[in-house]
């Protein structure tokens, strides 16, 4: 007979070194009692060995055991999971401390702190998974639609994981700045700015280090808060092209229509902001102005506020109707300006190196050209993906403005605990750290569906879904008409 196998994660030992860390910065974690009853979990199997002793009983534990019908032995839940060990990993500082001459007593918020903590980083490790099989996608010189609609599932997921890391927040804001303040000193010089993690997450997505490290002036400053092999592992990551940039050299592969859509775009924008002048003129005034004409104190002669080109809803500003009206339509040539910068290589290019874009004009075009068509059926999940990126660069951002705002409401003015400039350091990052920006600025070129240029009709049948006649032959149309 067949000797069954045996699961792979039943009964699996990790040893001591799993249950326990030292750190050569901080004291050793020893073990109390407190922490013993919740490590203990699991260890002892009682609730297998000490079932009632009745035929259903034995019966349910021989299945148990033998793993009847299925060719090994079955899996344990908490050996499944290996509870032991994770259930071990809370081990309160200020708990180690009791006794010696660092006792300030036992701070209960302290494991709240620390299971939030740990789980944020379980999800970190799920989200740079998920990262690692979109970045193996994105590697491949072709890239199928089974292929997109895999990614896209990946992204969303990753979506669905940021929205519990924000709402992991208010749990962790139960604990009040005193309860904080319990065992913050214990900390030093601990920080999630450590988190290796997040700074992989951050690399993967297309924010190098290097701009991580100029946040603080120094180079020194933030390599010295990492330890070399976990510095290394960031490393790694940054050697290798980032989401960004291949999002970018696929929308540059992409066989989008040769024919000359730019100018109709041209055409439509034009239209569109010769729309939006008349509204302004008519919202503001009726002044004429030129390009280069000014308007500034047209109106003082009007001091009873009935300048301002006889627009009503202004007259209470004292005639400054007029010099609204200009601010309003320089916004408006500002406007036209950066259309025209998307117009011409070198503009683009200018604008490059000054860091306002990131992408090519060529990657920018046909991410421009998918936003605008995406209801045609072919551009669905291209869509997708590149709204998925966006919302998934707008998730972070999201939840680095929260923490900020926790970190404000438990430090005020305090510095973080690893030397960093707390919670003006955390608002600071979230605005300065979007990496699709590209993306984001691609709203700013958007025209009415209404205006939007008419596509020819093979290009339209490119990217519709074929028709039965086009899958199945003329034959079987034929057939079908009979």
């Amino acid at each position: 007979m067949e000797e069954s196998k045996k699961c792979p994660f039943s009964n699996v030992s990790f040893g001591d070194g799993a249950a326990s860390f030292s750190s050569s910065t901080g004291p050793r974690l020893a073990t109390s009692k407190r922490t013993d009853s919740i490590a203990s979990y699991g260890s002892s199997r009682s609730s297998v060995g000490t079932l009632d002793k009745t035929p259903k009983s034995r019966a349910i534990r021989r299945e148990v055991e033998t793993g009847i019908g299925h060719g090994f032995k079955r899996c344990y839940y908490p050996d499944y999971l290996r509870l032991d060990q994770l259930l071990s990993l809370q081990r309160p500082y200020s708990e180690s401390c009791e006794g010696s001459e660092h006792d300030k007593g036992f701070a209960h918020d302290e494991m709240l702190f620390i299971i939030t903590h740990q789980t944020y980083e379980l999800w970190f490790k799920q989200i740079i998974f998920e990262f690692e099989s979109v970045h193996r996608t994105f590697s491949k010189t072709i890239i199928e639609d089974h292929d997109m609609a895999l990614v896209n599932e990946r992204l969303s997921r990753v979506r669905a994981i940021q929205s519990l890391l924000v709402g992991a927040l208010p749990v962790l804001e139960t604990m009040t700045p005193m309860d904080f303040l319990e065992f913050r000193d214990f900390l030093t010089p601990a920080s999630g700015f450590q988190s290796v993690q997040f700074r992989i997450i951050e690399v993967m997505m297309g924010l190098p280090l290097s701009k991580t490290r100029r946040m603080y002036g120094s180079p020194e400053f933030f390599t010295s808060k990492f330890h070399p092999s976990d510095l290394e592992r960031a490393l790694e990551w940054e050697n290798r092209p980032s989401l960004a940039e291949l999002t970018e050299k696929w929308l540059e592969r992409l066989p989008l229509p040769n024919f000359d859509w730019l100018s109709q775009y041209k055409s439509a924008v034009y239209a569109m902001l010769d729309s939006d002048e008349q509204t302004v003129k008519q919202v503001f005034g009726s002044t004429s102005i030129s390009d280069e004409e000014s308007v500034d104190g047209e109106d003082e002669e009007h001091p009873d506020g009935e300048g301002g080109g006889g627009c009503p809803f202004f007259a209470h500003q004292g005639g400054r109707g007029a010099e609204r009206l200009e601010q309003e339509l320089q916004a408006l040539r500002a406007t036209k300006a950066t259309f025209e910068s998307l117009f011409h290589d070198e503009q683009h290019s200018e604008m490059v190196s000054r860091g306002v874009r990131r992408w090519s004009r060529t990657a920018t075009l046909n991410a421009l050209f998918i936003f605008l068509y995406r209801d045609l059926p072919l551009l669905q999940m291209p869509f997708q993906f590149l709204q998925n990126l966006l919302e998934i660069d707008n998730g972070f951002t999201q939840w680095r403005l929260a923490h900020a705002q926790m970190a404000q409401r438990m430090l005020g003015t305090k510095i973080g605990t690893g030397a960093t400039s707390g919670s003006e350091y955390l608002t600071r990052a979230a605005k300065a750290n979007k990496v699709f920006l590209d993306l984001h600025n691609l709203s700013t070129y958007l025209v009415p569906r209404g205006m939007l240029p008419q596509l020819p009709p093979h290009i339209l049948k490119m990217l519709k879904f074929p028709e039965a006649t086009e899958l199945l032959g003329d034959g079987m149309a034929k057939k079908d008409a009979i």
